[in-house]
Protein backbone atom coordinates (compact mmCIF):
# COMPACT_ATOMS: atom_id res chain seq x y z
CA UNK A 1 0.00 0.00 0.00
CA UNK A 2 1.31 3.82 -0.51
CA UNK A 3 1.09 4.53 3.29
CA UNK A 4 0.49 0.87 4.64
CA UNK A 5 1.41 -2.10 3.50
CA UNK A 6 -0.68 -4.59 5.76
CA UNK A 7 -2.47 -4.09 9.02
CA UNK A 8 -3.30 -7.37 11.00
CA UNK A 9 -4.05 -5.82 14.34
CA UNK A 10 -7.24 -4.25 15.47
CA UNK A 11 -7.82 0.20 15.61
CA UNK A 12 -6.02 0.84 12.06
CA UNK A 13 -6.99 4.71 12.04
CA UNK A 14 -5.85 6.87 8.88
CA UNK A 15 -6.55 10.28 8.58
CA UNK A 16 -5.59 12.93 5.98
CA UNK A 17 -3.12 10.85 3.82
CA UNK A 18 -2.59 10.49 -0.05
CA UNK A 19 -0.41 8.53 -2.56
CA UNK A 20 1.32 9.91 -5.59
CA UNK A 21 3.39 6.82 -6.14
CA UNK A 22 2.08 4.05 -8.30
CA UNK A 23 1.73 0.40 -6.41
CA UNK A 24 2.12 -2.13 -9.01
CA UNK A 25 3.03 -5.90 -8.74
CA UNK A 26 6.13 -6.55 -10.75
CA UNK A 27 8.14 -8.85 -12.41
CA UNK A 28 11.64 -10.75 -11.34
CA UNK A 29 14.75 -10.76 -13.56
CA UNK A 30 13.46 -14.20 -14.26
CA UNK A 31 10.05 -13.62 -15.35
CA UNK A 32 8.26 -15.00 -12.25
CA UNK A 33 5.50 -12.93 -10.63
CA UNK A 34 6.84 -10.90 -7.42
CA UNK A 35 5.08 -12.45 -4.57
CA UNK A 36 2.62 -9.52 -3.89
CA UNK A 37 -1.16 -10.36 -3.38
CA UNK A 38 -2.89 -7.32 -2.25
CA UNK A 39 -2.58 -4.01 -3.53
CA UNK A 40 -4.03 -0.45 -2.55
CA UNK A 41 -2.98 2.89 -3.18
CA UNK A 42 -3.53 3.57 1.18
CA UNK A 43 -3.54 0.19 2.10
CA UNK A 44 -2.43 -3.35 0.89
CA UNK A 45 -4.24 -5.69 3.43
CA UNK A 46 -6.70 -4.31 6.77
CA UNK A 47 -6.97 -7.83 8.82
CA UNK A 48 -9.11 -5.77 11.93
CA UNK A 49 -10.95 -3.19 12.52
CA UNK A 50 -10.42 -0.01 10.79
CA UNK A 51 -11.20 3.63 10.11
CA UNK A 52 -9.91 5.51 7.07
CA UNK A 53 -10.82 9.33 6.93
CA UNK A 54 -10.29 12.28 4.57
CA UNK A 55 -7.54 9.83 2.53
CA UNK A 56 -6.97 9.90 -1.57
CA UNK A 57 -4.74 8.02 -4.45
CA UNK A 58 -3.05 9.37 -7.47
CA UNK A 59 -1.12 6.60 -8.04
CA UNK A 60 -2.08 3.58 -10.45
CA UNK A 61 -2.42 0.35 -8.60
CA UNK A 62 -2.07 -3.00 -10.53
CA UNK A 63 -2.07 -6.90 -10.73
CA UNK A 64 -2.66 -7.55 -6.92
CA UNK A 65 -3.78 -11.53 -7.12
CA UNK A 66 -6.36 -10.94 -3.92
CA UNK A 67 -7.32 -7.37 -4.76
CA UNK A 68 -6.84 -3.92 -6.44
CA UNK A 69 -8.02 -0.80 -5.14
CA UNK A 70 -7.61 2.94 -4.60
CA UNK A 71 -7.80 2.86 -1.49
CA UNK A 72 -7.62 -0.93 0.14
CA UNK A 73 -6.59 -3.74 -1.60
CA UNK A 74 -8.11 -6.51 0.51
CA UNK A 75 -10.11 -6.41 3.53
CA UNK A 76 -10.77 -9.97 4.94
CA UNK A 77 -11.18 -8.65 8.44
CA UNK A 78 -13.12 -11.53 10.30
CA UNK A 79 -16.55 -9.98 10.49
CA UNK A 80 -14.61 -7.27 11.86
CA UNK A 81 -15.92 -3.06 11.37
CA UNK A 82 -14.14 -1.53 8.37
CA UNK A 83 -15.29 2.55 8.29
CA UNK A 84 -14.31 4.55 4.52
CA UNK A 85 -15.58 8.29 4.41
CA UNK A 86 -14.31 10.82 2.39
CA UNK A 87 -12.00 9.43 0.55
CA UNK A 88 -11.04 9.10 -3.68
CA UNK A 89 -9.13 7.30 -6.18
CA UNK A 90 -8.09 9.52 -9.33
CA UNK A 91 -6.17 6.85 -10.80
CA UNK A 92 -6.34 3.83 -12.95
CA UNK A 93 -6.75 0.22 -11.41
CA UNK A 94 -5.66 -2.36 -13.22
CA UNK A 95 -6.44 -6.20 -11.85
CA UNK A 96 -4.59 -9.90 -12.05
CA UNK A 97 -6.71 -11.20 -14.55
CA UNK A 98 -7.58 -14.52 -12.12
CA UNK A 99 -10.90 -15.73 -11.99
CA UNK A 100 -11.15 -15.35 -8.02
CA UNK A 101 -10.15 -11.65 -7.00
CA UNK A 102 -11.79 -8.01 -7.37
CA UNK A 103 -10.76 -4.67 -8.12
CA UNK A 104 -12.49 -1.81 -7.48
CA UNK A 105 -11.69 2.14 -7.26
CA UNK A 106 -12.47 2.23 -3.48
CA UNK A 107 -11.73 -1.34 -2.37
CA UNK A 108 -11.11 -4.09 -4.35
CA UNK A 109 -12.16 -7.23 -2.40
CA UNK A 110 -13.97 -7.62 0.88
CA UNK A 111 -13.91 -10.32 2.54
CA UNK A 112 -15.60 -11.51 5.82
CA UNK A 113 -16.01 -8.12 7.11
CA UNK A 114 -18.70 -5.38 8.45
CA UNK A 115 -17.25 -2.49 6.23
CA UNK A 116 -19.60 0.74 5.42
CA UNK A 117 -18.30 3.16 2.74
CA UNK A 118 -19.52 6.47 2.66
CA UNK A 119 -19.04 9.75 0.56
CA UNK A 120 -16.39 8.43 -1.53
CA UNK A 121 -16.04 8.33 -5.67
CA UNK A 122 -14.10 6.94 -8.15
CA UNK A 123 -12.61 8.73 -11.31
CA UNK A 124 -9.73 6.36 -12.47
CA UNK A 125 -10.22 4.02 -15.05
CA UNK A 126 -10.78 0.11 -14.16
CA UNK A 127 -9.14 -2.88 -16.34
CA UNK A 128 -8.13 -5.82 -17.12
CA UNK A 129 -9.64 -9.12 -15.51
CA UNK A 130 -12.81 -10.46 -13.53
CA UNK A 131 -15.18 -8.87 -11.17
CA UNK A 132 -14.69 -4.81 -11.04
CA UNK A 133 -16.55 -2.41 -9.23
CA UNK A 134 -16.62 1.66 -9.41
CA UNK A 135 -15.94 1.48 -6.10
CA UNK A 136 -16.01 -2.18 -4.91
CA UNK A 137 -14.82 -5.19 -6.88
CA UNK A 138 -15.88 -7.81 -5.00
CA UNK A 139 -18.14 -8.44 -1.98
CA UNK A 140 -17.58 -12.22 -0.59
CA UNK A 141 -19.16 -12.87 2.76
CA UNK A 142 -19.79 -10.33 5.41
CA UNK A 143 -22.13 -7.14 4.69
CA UNK A 144 -21.17 -4.31 2.92
CA UNK A 145 -22.74 -0.95 3.14
CA UNK A 146 -22.00 1.71 0.19
CA UNK A 147 -23.87 4.97 0.54
CA UNK A 148 -23.89 8.41 -0.93
CA UNK A 149 -20.86 7.48 -3.45
CA UNK A 150 -20.68 7.93 -7.10
CA UNK A 151 -18.43 6.60 -10.09
CA UNK A 152 -17.48 8.51 -13.45
CA UNK A 153 -14.38 6.03 -14.36
CA UNK A 154 -14.61 3.57 -17.42
CA UNK A 155 -15.19 -0.17 -15.76
CA UNK A 156 -14.15 -2.97 -18.55
CA UNK A 157 -13.41 -6.35 -17.50
CA UNK A 158 -14.21 -10.19 -18.22
CA UNK A 159 -17.00 -11.19 -15.95
CA UNK A 160 -18.90 -10.08 -12.95
CA UNK A 161 -18.76 -6.05 -13.60
CA UNK A 162 -20.64 -3.12 -12.35
CA UNK A 163 -20.72 0.68 -12.57
CA UNK A 164 -20.62 0.40 -8.28
CA UNK A 165 -20.08 -2.86 -7.26
CA UNK A 166 -18.79 -6.40 -9.74
CA UNK A 167 -19.83 -9.08 -7.50
CA UNK A 168 -22.46 -9.53 -4.16
CA UNK A 169 -21.45 -13.09 -2.84
CA UNK A 170 -22.52 -11.71 0.80
CA UNK A 171 -25.12 -9.10 1.66
CA UNK A 172 -24.78 -5.80 -0.02
CA UNK A 173 -26.41 -2.37 0.72
CA UNK A 174 -26.34 0.00 -2.38
CA UNK A 175 -28.18 3.71 -1.53
CA UNK A 176 -27.81 7.45 -3.10
CA UNK A 177 -25.14 6.18 -5.49
CA UNK A 178 -24.83 7.13 -9.13
CA UNK A 179 -22.55 5.75 -11.99
CA UNK A 180 -21.70 7.81 -15.61
CA UNK A 181 -18.64 5.41 -16.53
CA UNK A 182 -19.01 2.85 -19.21
CA UNK A 183 -19.33 -0.45 -17.97
CA UNK A 184 -18.56 -3.56 -20.59
CA UNK A 185 -17.60 -7.02 -20.17
CA UNK A 186 -16.45 -9.96 -22.34
CA UNK A 187 -18.31 -13.31 -23.32
CA UNK A 188 -17.29 -15.91 -20.98
CA UNK A 189 -18.41 -19.74 -21.39
CA UNK A 190 -20.84 -20.48 -18.56
CA UNK A 191 -21.26 -16.93 -16.85
CA UNK A 192 -24.12 -15.05 -18.90
CA UNK A 193 -23.89 -10.91 -19.09
CA UNK A 194 -23.20 -10.25 -15.44
CA UNK A 195 -22.22 -6.65 -16.56
CA UNK A 196 -24.82 -4.04 -14.77
CA UNK A 197 -25.00 -0.40 -14.62
CA UNK A 198 -25.14 -0.56 -10.94
CA UNK A 199 -23.97 -4.49 -9.76
CA UNK A 200 -22.53 -7.21 -12.19
CA UNK A 201 -23.63 -10.19 -10.59
CA UNK A 202 -25.48 -10.76 -7.58
CA UNK A 203 -24.97 -14.69 -6.72
CA UNK A 204 -27.55 -17.47 -5.05
CA UNK A 205 -28.79 -17.06 -2.41
CA UNK A 206 -27.30 -13.38 -1.56
CA UNK A 207 -28.99 -9.97 -1.02
CA UNK A 208 -28.61 -6.76 -2.54
CA UNK A 209 -30.57 -3.87 -1.70
CA UNK A 210 -30.10 -1.02 -4.20
CA UNK A 211 -32.22 2.47 -3.43
CA UNK A 212 -31.95 5.44 -4.82
CA UNK A 213 -29.00 4.50 -7.12
CA UNK A 214 -28.43 5.73 -10.57
CA UNK A 215 -26.26 4.96 -13.94
CA UNK A 216 -25.56 6.36 -17.42
CA UNK A 217 -28.33 4.61 -20.21
CA UNK A 218 -26.50 6.83 -22.77
CA UNK A 219 -23.26 5.43 -21.97
CA UNK A 220 -24.90 2.21 -20.72
CA UNK A 221 -27.33 1.68 -23.84
CA UNK A 222 -27.23 -2.09 -23.27
CA UNK A 223 -27.60 -2.81 -19.71
CA UNK A 224 -29.99 -2.76 -16.69
CA UNK A 225 -29.20 -1.75 -13.41
CA UNK A 226 -27.71 -5.63 -12.44
CA UNK A 227 -26.51 -7.53 -14.99
CA UNK A 228 -27.44 -10.64 -13.23
CA UNK A 229 -29.59 -11.34 -10.49
CA UNK A 230 -29.81 -14.99 -8.93
CA UNK A 231 -30.06 -14.55 -5.38
CA UNK A 232 -32.12 -11.91 -3.92
CA UNK A 233 -32.86 -8.14 -4.79
CA UNK A 234 -35.17 -6.36 -2.78
CA UNK A 235 -38.60 -5.28 -3.75
CA UNK A 236 -38.02 -2.04 -2.22
CA UNK A 237 -35.38 -0.48 -3.88
CA UNK A 238 -35.14 0.98 -7.40
CA UNK A 239 -32.59 2.01 -9.78
CA UNK A 240 -33.04 4.88 -12.54
CA UNK A 241 -30.99 5.77 -15.45
CA UNK A 242 -30.12 9.10 -16.84
CA UNK A 243 -28.99 9.74 -20.69
CA UNK A 244 -26.85 12.80 -20.39
CA UNK A 245 -26.72 15.98 -18.01
CA UNK A 246 -28.38 17.81 -21.04
CA UNK A 247 -31.35 15.51 -21.50
CA UNK A 248 -32.54 13.52 -17.96
CA UNK A 249 -32.67 11.31 -15.66
CA UNK A 250 -35.27 8.25 -15.73
CA UNK A 251 -36.63 6.72 -12.90
CA UNK A 252 -37.58 3.21 -13.54
CA UNK A 253 -37.62 -0.29 -11.51
CA UNK A 254 -34.05 -1.84 -13.93
CA UNK A 255 -34.54 -0.90 -17.91
CA UNK A 256 -33.26 1.64 -19.60
CA UNK A 257 -36.50 2.01 -21.50
CA UNK A 258 -38.73 3.62 -19.08
CA UNK A 259 -40.33 7.13 -19.25
CA UNK A 260 -40.27 10.00 -16.42
CA UNK A 261 -37.09 11.97 -17.34
CA UNK A 262 -35.71 14.39 -15.25
CA UNK A 263 -32.81 16.87 -15.51
CA UNK A 264 -29.10 16.97 -13.61
CA UNK A 265 -30.66 18.96 -11.06
CA UNK A 266 -33.43 16.87 -10.18
CA UNK A 267 -30.63 14.42 -9.96
CA UNK A 268 -29.08 17.01 -7.46
CA UNK A 269 -32.77 16.88 -5.83
CA UNK A 270 -33.12 13.04 -4.98
CA UNK A 271 -29.55 12.85 -3.65
CA UNK A 272 -29.69 15.32 -1.32
CA UNK A 273 -33.08 14.65 -0.72
CA UNK A 274 -32.16 11.07 0.75
CA UNK A 275 -28.98 13.21 2.51
CA UNK A 276 -32.15 15.47 4.31
CA UNK A 277 -34.31 12.54 5.37
CA UNK A 278 -31.13 9.71 6.23
CA UNK A 279 -28.06 12.05 7.86
CA UNK A 280 -30.05 11.30 11.23
CA UNK A 281 -30.22 7.62 11.33
CA UNK A 282 -26.48 6.95 10.69
CA UNK A 283 -23.28 7.38 12.47
CA UNK A 284 -22.11 9.55 10.69
CA UNK A 285 -22.92 12.62 8.86
CA UNK A 286 -23.02 12.40 5.02
CA UNK A 287 -21.66 14.77 2.35
CA UNK A 288 -24.60 16.97 0.72
CA UNK A 289 -24.26 17.85 -3.49
CA UNK A 290 -24.12 20.41 -5.87
CA UNK A 291 -23.12 21.12 -9.50
CA UNK A 292 -20.25 23.50 -10.02
CA UNK A 293 -19.84 24.59 -13.27
CA UNK A 294 -16.79 22.90 -14.85
CA UNK A 295 -16.62 20.32 -12.86
CA UNK A 296 -17.78 16.33 -13.75
CA UNK A 297 -19.66 17.25 -16.53
CA UNK A 298 -22.03 18.82 -14.64
CA UNK A 299 -22.72 15.89 -12.75
CA UNK A 300 -23.41 16.33 -9.24
CA UNK A 301 -20.19 16.26 -7.07
CA UNK A 302 -19.57 16.41 -3.00
CA UNK A 303 -19.45 19.60 -0.85
CA UNK A 304 -16.87 18.77 1.56
CA UNK A 305 -18.08 20.12 5.42
CA UNK A 306 -16.38 17.58 7.74
CA UNK A 307 -12.47 18.67 8.71
CA UNK A 308 -10.85 16.35 10.91
CA UNK A 309 -7.65 17.11 12.85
Amino acid sequence: GGIVGGSTSEGLIIINCSNTGNIIEFSTSSGSVAPSTELGGIVGLVNGTATIINSYNFGSVGFGRLGCGGIVGHVDAEMAKIIIRNCYNTADIEGSGLRLSGAGGIVGYVEEAEIKIYNCYNTGVIKEGYIFGGIVGTCFSGTTTITNCYNTGSVSGTSEVGGIVGLVYGTATITNCYNTGSVSGTSVSGTGDKIGGIVGFVAPGETATITNCYYSSSVNASLNGVGVNDGTLTSSSYYGTFSSAESGLTKCSDSPSSEFAYGTTDLLTVLNAYVTDETSGLEIELTTWDIRTGENDGYPVFVITETVA
